[in-house]
């Protein structure tokens, strides 16, 4: 998984942990949030509407210095 889709994953998983009352499994934090997105489409560089998100676009523009 390329790094700056992974920081979105490691985000919502954040968010749900959080959500949660800071507790719960790691990983299926991690898996939720990796499906969600997916279902979203913005593991493919895509938004919800099926667009390139911004972040992608300048790293197609720029590239990943990370």
């Amino acid at each position: 998984m390329e790094k700056h889709l992974e920081q979105r994953v490691r985000e919502r998983a954040y968010e749900m942990w959080e959500s949660e009352g800071r507790c719960g499994d790691p990983e299926d934090h991690w898996a939720r949030a990796e499906q969600e997105l997916k279902n979203a489409g913005t593991l493919q560089g895509q938004d919800a509407a099926g667009a390139k998100t911004p972040d992608d676009t300048i790293i197609d523009e720029l590239g990943d210095f990370a």
